[in-house]
């Protein structure tokens, strides 16, 4: 979305955002792509390893819920080892958690049917994790509440469920203990916490006798790490006049606190509320209520001019130190958000204020491979929160890397004709997900900045239109309920671009030329992928 629009326009066009954004951590509807795994969870685990990537030794850089779902795929496929690289610690362990990035999230139907692609077992051991939640209130002043969902239509159609809203540090840990359950034993498995990639470099066979001692050898390495990926760089490097990336920086800052759900007349325990601040800088930031299984996760997100400093909104500073001053702001606070009034106790205005808060990204990138190398999720599209799909579409990606690679090797294959059947894998990877991954970006980002000011304008009229005639059915809700591909919605939507969004047959001639063009840039890089990595 251009914010240079107008401060009204922008303030109006924000709050319609959030709104829809925070819509999205719902999930319901009728499953038209992925395929979900089998009820019969013992043995579709079982029969679902045809062994297709036997033989491979794999590395996945990133333990966040997309790598560890591609681990799950892979072993479940195998592969005969996969190596998983994370720079944090294990996040089972409270010492490893930052409580000042401990957000919660939402699983919705796309993240819900790519885990269901292991087995059911796996998503009934998420779902346990998690809060159900179908439920979002609408707070525009501390008297007026509005019903945006009211929970009865997931229960009201056979075979749908709730978004399910966890922490993500819990969601990566019941994947890690299935994992751990699965394949400790089998030695298949190798998990490397606290361990920061530093470079990526694919080899042939006679540069291997040159490989230092302290780094580790793959036939491919997947690149689940993040906006700031190593493993995106690597292709770069490789490829830098066809692989382009985007990276813009999402304005605002945000700032969390877990505290014991609200329980009250005005704030349901059982429901995700949006709630505006009282006074003149209404709609600048807000505090989103989720609903976890360990209490109500806040999350304030906005801007704070200067002009605001004097009010509780002042509690999304990068920083604040001074004692006086925090006791200041939770009278403030308290005062702004009189609804929360219980849950924001000194002690808790003092840690959120303490907090250097974090802001997000958005990337966009071309291509999402180059050789031995792949990439999944923020590494090859963010929307910085803003679509709400961050997570799911991660998972998607994950899976359908996966349905690639088991599509193109055999077991049987020789070393040669399994590394020429990884890169067909991966163009094919490319040709699906490129467009969703591209679709998502504009769809949350909204039209560049080049974009005409009147198709800007358009566009958010539409979003304020859709939100007060069609019953909130934003453009949000329809990326959030559905598996429609991000792809079809955004040509739907095509009058709010100056440019046409190409159709898949297109997409996948350009994406074709590009992998052609980098072959001939990597064609001496070799038949492995080196990691080298240090512990920190």
């Amino acid at each position: 979305m251009n914010f240079s629009i107008g401060l009204m326009e922008h303030k109006v066009v924000s709050l319609l955002l959030i709104m829809a954004l925070f819509e999205c951590i719902f999930s319901r509807g009728t499953v038209l792509g992925l395929s979900p795994g089998t009820s019969n969870n013992k043995k579709n685990h079982l029969l679902k390893t045809w062994n297709k990537l036997k033989g491979l030794d794999i590395a996945v850089i990133g333990g966040g819920p997309s790598g560890l779902l591609c681990t799950h795929r892979l072993l479940l496929a195998g592969c005969c080892k996969v190596t998983l690289y994370e720079g944090r610690g294990d996040p089972r362990c409270a010492e490893n958690i930052k409580d000042d990035r401990a957000y919660a999230l939402g699983v919705g139907i796309r993240g819900r049917t790519a885990i269901k692609t292991v087995d059911d077992d796996l998503w009934q051991a998420v779902r346990s994790r998690g809060f159900p939640c179908d439920k979002f209130l609408l707070h525009p002043t501390p008297r007026i509440s509005l019903t945006l969902r009211d929970g009865k239509t997931s229960a009201a159609i056979p075979g749908t469920e709730p978004s399910i809203l966890l922490y993500q540090s819990d969601l990566c840990s019941v994947l890690l203990d299935e994992l751990e359950n699965r394949y400790a034993s089998s030695n298949r498995l190798k998990l490397n916490f606290n361990s920061k990639v530093e470079t990526v470099n694919m080899i042939s066979s006679k540069e291997r006798k040159d490989t230092a001692s302290s780094s580790e050898q793959y036939d491919l390495v997947i690149g689940c790490d993040g906006v700031r990926s190593k493993v995106r760089d690597s292709m770069m490097s490789y490829s830098p006049d066809i692989i382009k990336t985007l990276i813009r920086e999402i304005p605002g800052i945000a700032k969390v606190s877990n505290v014991p759900m609200p329980s009250s007349d005005k704030l349901d325990p059982e429901s995700v509320h949006l709630i505006i601040p009282k006074g003149a800088a209404a709609g600048a930031v807000t505090a989103f209520v989720e609903p976890t299984i360990k209490g109500a996760c806040i999350l304030f997100a906005g801007r704070v001019n200067d002009d605001e400093k004097n009010n509780g909104l002042q509690l999304l500073s990068p920083f604040i130190s001074d004692d006086r001053n925090v006791t200041e702001l939770g009278i403030a606070v308290r005062e702004s958000f009189p609804l929360l009034a219980d849950q924001l106790t000194d002690k808790v205005i003092e840690g959120i204020a303490r907090q250097h808060g974090f802001s997000s990204s958005a990337v966009k990138s071309n291509i999402y491979h180059c050789g031995l190398l792949a990439i999944c999720g923020d590494a090859a599209h963010a929307t910085g929160g803003v679509s709400g799909q961050g997570c799911n579409s991660a998972l998607v990606d994950a899976s359908v890397l996966v349905d690639c690679l088991e599509h193109e090797l055999d077991a049987n294959m020789d070393n040669k004709m399994k590394t020429a059947a990884i890169k067909s894998a991966l163009l094919k990877y490319s040709q699906l997900q490129v467009p969703e991954g591209t679709a998502l970006f504009e769809l949350a980002i909204g039209p560049d900045e080049g974009v005409s000011i009147g198709r800007r304008i358009l566009s958010s009229i539409s979003a304020l239109t859709d939100f007060i005639f069609k019953s909130g059915n934003t453009i949000q809700r329809t990326l959030g309920t559905t598996l429609n591909p991000f792809s079809v919605i955004r040509r739907q939507r095509g009058i709010f671009f100056d440019e046409q969004f190409l159709n898949d047959e297109e997409y996948n001639i350009k994406l074709m030329e590009m992998h052609n063009r980098m072959m001939k840039d990597i064609c001496k890089s070799g038949d492995k992928v080196v990691v080298s990595c240090k512990n920190t």
